[in-house]
């Protein structure tokens, strides 16, 4: 790896020098825009032959550029306006006005290949969301400008909360989406999540959002297998004006969910019946408690031409829509969890959702420019936000959660190099299922760096760089236990590509690039290539392969809790019944996956086991025992689950416990023999243990890299005179290694039903014929059969049969652990693969009128895959989804009119906690926006969500949602 990086130095190095004197010639000149007339900076200029000999123009549009005496023409470039390419000749002063792109062909993207090159022409899926339809979208949060956007899947929980992936594989509390904001990761550090409400953005600041699908490592490193969500905001030194303040503010309410706030099924998996103690919620009656309000304030500055400054203020509160979680319990101590259990934090107190939203945000920015060519850029920001956000575990309240940021950017030409850091403080945020509290102080620390530079005669551009990002953990024991103090990770990048014209109309890219990661053994390469075809202006096709990875998370390596301390209180209960002076108990421990686990077996090959009884008899705690070999165990065992039946009889009975053991008790066997074991699996879906076979138990090895391997063809195009823009996109993708969530790797040793069956069937039949016992007899048949003599004794030897079984007497434990507890952690399945389709027609109509359609495809929404959850992996994500966009400008009275309508078929869900069916939905948005004459640079907006009020779950545990509508007021000074 240290090769890698010398090599890239020395590229670097050679770059920044001039090593051929020549003969050169000074251009000058001024751009305007050609429908006003109005200057503008920012415009790139670049000599045609050499990209990387190139300026900017000032803040008046104007501009001087040493070329190269060769050179024969030269190139403008702007994001907005078309690409204008002018021949030289005698003249040194050229004056240029440029166009406005049609949107479609000639816009300019970053995203594709971290270079500005038209969106035609770029080597990847990628969307562009401009200014203008950011201005005519009314957003809460910056993501909700994505929608309809095709091969986008966006799983909606509540007013502001969200999941964003592209082509499927969503996920509750999610981060597999590549999300920047100015080249920054956005993602929460450490829990590497996208909480769309931490952005310190907004709609008034935000130039541009791109959106790449498919894998992107090779430029983008780990953690992009998904795709990419760049969301660039304005500089100030862009701006006309010396000083401009934008002021909006935004007021709206949502509608009433006419039925009861429950899930769509309110049916306990494990019993088959509504969940104990259900009662069903009602939505507020006063629209005054379901309203929702909004403050920007941006102020921007370019105080001279080599310097500018903004600052945005956002806030947010609102009444979030209603959610009834049966399995949240109505009253709950909170507490927080440590290596050696939970450790409480006062006491039992209401569990009630607070459903207000809020949310306070700060975004400082200072732009320098010492030279047209260069820019340092320095900006930080902060959001403290209270919501309610769904995780893999149940929904968290989030209390007073602070996400904060600081970033360092600097452009040279061709050079381009940042530094950034993010930070999080969790505040009081704690789950609403469990009361514990959540302790995030986590921080990431990130650098790149990059370069470009041309070669073989302008026809081959290189682009490489290397980045590293540090991932320090922070939850103060509570979630990284054992971990905390050794939980640090450390990734580092290099990557290369080169992009090889050959002519007009053939374009092959290809890219290597190499990460490593502390704690994965290997270094990953991550490939990229790519053919080109240009067959005229208008109309592109490609064909791409990328293997993308995501990296091993902090949990995936670092988890350490324990969830539970006594499984059933059985600890406790063999604590007491045996006198001992320790604990007895069998927990439940989430722990990452660092270093593999392996088991002990014994001379016949099957698994051995810990008990928690093992010093009872004399043993160590780490000791292991075979399955059928230990008779001193399996009467333990048993004593434990009559003490359980007899407890069980006098709840029932009323009578003293002692009493029921002086009835009952001469009807069971004291000591049980020849009785086999048994291996059951805690099912953490459902709570109940499964029968597994002993030789399914298996080593697993270390955590590894999940990488995404994505075939794709596509074409983009221009049909009609340009009036008609068509993109469609073929890909096959196979994840291999895909990385399950917890499960639970270690089974139980039970007594085995059958052989328990036959050793004390015969010894109870007898008992319970015995005239000794029969006010016993009697008082069974009564209770449990129909009164006649004998009619109880199958049903009571099927209680004392359950009784005795169903007890763990140990746990099949990882030679890792020394004690008996139950592991659930993370490993590695298996591979999947699936096929899928995108599709993206814009028609330009007239001028003012636009019409937009976007379908995806994809052919499988489940995939079958041993070991995990329930027996598959969801897409997450309908196989098929349609959106219909039109957009009209109604432009006598200064009006845009716009209509939205979404489909998207029924699909399984199947993401931690949440599994279930998520129905077909679908929904009809209308926005306004008025610009009014009588009032310069104000808007009006409006925005109206699900019109027809179709109240509808987006997925699983996430709350109905129904008709909202948002009115805001934006004025510019």
């Amino acid at each position: 790896m240290k090769y890698a990086y010398t090599l890239l130095a020395i590229l670097l190095i050679c770059n920044f020098s001039n090593l051929q004197a020549q003969n050169t010639r000074t251009i000058t000149g001024r751009i305007v825009d050609a429908n006003d007339n109005e200057t503008l900076p920012g415009v790139g200029i670049f000599c045609k032959q050499d990209n990387s000999i190139g300026t900017v123009s000032d803040l008046d549009g104007n501009f001087t550029l040493e070329i190269p005496a060769s050179t024969t023409a030269i190139i403008f470039r702007s994001v907005g306006y078309e690409e204008m390419e002018v021949a030289l000749g005698s003249s040194n002063k050229i004056d240029v006005r440029l166009k406005s792109a049609n949107l479609n062909l000639d816009a300019v993207v970053i995203s594709a290949s971290r270079k500005s090159e038209k969106i035609l022409d770029a080597p990847a899926s990628i969307s562009l969301i401009t200014t203008k339809q950011i201005e005519n979208t009314v957003a809460i949060t910056p993501t909700a400008n994505l929608k309809g956007v095709p091969g986008v899947d966006i799983i909606n929980m509540g007013l502001v909360q969200s999941s964003v992936v592209t082509r499927g594989f969503n996920n509750i509390f999610g981060g597999s989406l590549l999300t920047m904001v100015d080249n920054r990761y956005a993602a929460v550090p450490s829990l590497r999540v996208n909480i769309n409400m931490f952005i310190p953005t907004d709609n008034s600041d935000l130039e541009r959002i791109e959106i790449l699908r498919g894998p992107a490592s090779a430029l983008y490193g780990p953690n992009c297998a998904n795709g990419v969500l760049h969301m660039i905001t304005k500089s100030p030194l862009q701006q006309d004006k010396k000083y401009m303040t934008t002021i909006s503010l935004g007021g709206g309410f949502r509608g009433k969910i006419s039925d009861t706030i429950a899930i769509a099924n309110p049916i306990d998996p494990s019993t088959g019946s509504v969940f104990a103690n259900y009662t069903p919620e009602f939505d507020y009656e006063n629209l005054g408690d379901r309203t929702m309000y909004s403050m920007a304030l941006r102020h921007s500055g370019k105080v001279s031409e080599k310097f500018g400054y903004k600052i945005l203020g956002t806030y947010f509160t609102g009444t979030d829509w209603k959610y009834d979680d049966p399995l949240e319990p109505q009253y709950i101590v909170k507490g927080k969890q440590t290596t050696d259990g939970r450790e409480t934090v006062g006491d039992s107190v209401l569990n009630a959702r607070d459903y207000t939203i809020n949310k306070i945000g700060m975004d400082v920015r200072l732009d320098f420019s010492p030279k047209p060519d260069m820019q340092l850029i320095v900006a930080s920001g902060l959001t403290q936000n209270n919501t309610i956000e769904m995780t893999g575990i149940g929904a968290g309240q989030g209390i007073d959660w602070k996400y904060y940021y600081g970033q360092v950017r600097f452009n040279y030409k061709k050079l381009f190099a940042q530094v950034f850091m993010n930070g999080s403080n969790s505040g009081e945020t704690y789950l609403l299922r469990t009361g514990d509290l959540i302790t995030d102080l986590s921080k990431l620390y990130a650098g790149q760096v990059q370069y470009s530079s041309t070669v073989m005669n302008e026809k081959l551009n290189l682009i490489y760089g290397m980045d590293m990002i540090l991932t320090r953990p922070n939850t103060d024991y509570t979630i990284n236990g054992r971990y905390e103090d050794d939980d640090n990770i450390n990734e580092f990048g290099a990557y290369l590509q080169g992009d090889y014209r050959l002519n007009e109309k053939w374009q092959f890219i290809a890219a290597l690039r190499g990460d490593y990661h502390n704690f994965v053994e290997d270094i990953f390469f991550s490939p990229r290539a790519a053919i080109v075809y240009k067959a005229d202006s208008r109309n592109t096709f490609r064909l791409t392969f990328n293997r993308a990875f995501s990296a091993p998370s902090s949990n995936n390596l670092n988890l350490d809790i324990l969830q539970l301390a006594d499984l059933g209180g059985l600890g406790e209960l063999g604590q007491g019944f045996y006198g001992l002076d320790y604990l007895p108990s069998i927990g439940v421990r989430a722990s990452g996956n660092r270093q593999g686990f392996t088991f002990a077996y014994d001379d016949n090959g099957l698994p051995m086991w810990h008990s928690p009884y093992s010093q009872a008899i004399g043993g160590l705690q780490n000791d292991y025992y075979s399955l059928d070999g230990n008779n001193t165990l399996n009467n333990m065992t048993w004593d434990m689950g009559m003490e359980l039946l007899f407890q069980g009889f006098a709840e029932a009975t009323g009578l003293p416990t002692a009493q029921v053991k002086l009835l009952f008790g001469p009807l069971i066997p004291d000591d049980i023999s020849n009785v086999s074991n048994e291996l059951r699996l805690l099912n953490l879906t459902t709570a109940e243990f499964d029968v597994i076979d002993p030789s399914n138990v298996q080593d697993y090895g270390t955590i590894l890299n999940s990488a995404t391997t994505t075939i794709e063809a596509g074409w983009k195009g221009g049909l009609l005179n340009d009036k008609l823009f068509v993109t469609i996109d073929a890909y096959t993708t196979t994840i291999y290694d895909y990385v399950s969530p917890l499960t639970n790797i270690t089974p139980n040793v039970f007594l085995d039903p059958t052989t328990l069956a036959s050793d004390i069937a015969p010894q109870i039949t007898a008992a319970y014929t015995d005239p000794t016992n029969t006010i016993a007899a009697n008082l069974l048949d009564g209770a449990l059969g129909d009164g006649t003599p004998g009619s109880g004794l199958e049903p009571f030897i099927n209680q004392v049969l359950g009784a005795g079984s169903g007890v763990p007497m140990g746990t099949v434990v990882p030679t890792q652990f020394n004690d008996a507890s139950i592991y659930v952690t993370y490993v590695n399945l298996g591979d999947v693969t699936v096929f899928g389709a995108d599709l993206g027609v814009t028609y330009y109509a007239t001028d003012d009128l636009r019409l937009s359609l976007g379908y995806s495809w994809v052919n499988k929404d489940s995939i079958p895959l041993e070991g995990a959850q329930l027996g598959y992996v969801g897409l997450n994500a309908p196989k098929n989804k349609v959106a219909v966009k039109a957009s009209y400008d109604i432009n006598p009275i200064d009006m845009n009119v716009g209509i939205t309508f979404r489909y998207q078929e029924s699909f399984p869900a199947n993401s931690g906690a949440y599994v279930g069916t998520v129905e077909a939905n679908h929904d009809l948005d209308l926005t306004f926006n008025y610009m009014p004459p009588w009032w310069e640079n104000s808007m009006f907006s409006m925005v109206i969500m699900n019109i027809y009020n179709h109240e509808q779950q987006y997925f699983v545990g996430a709350p109905e949602i129904g008709r909202s509508m948002f009115v805001k007021v934006m004025k510019t000074f």
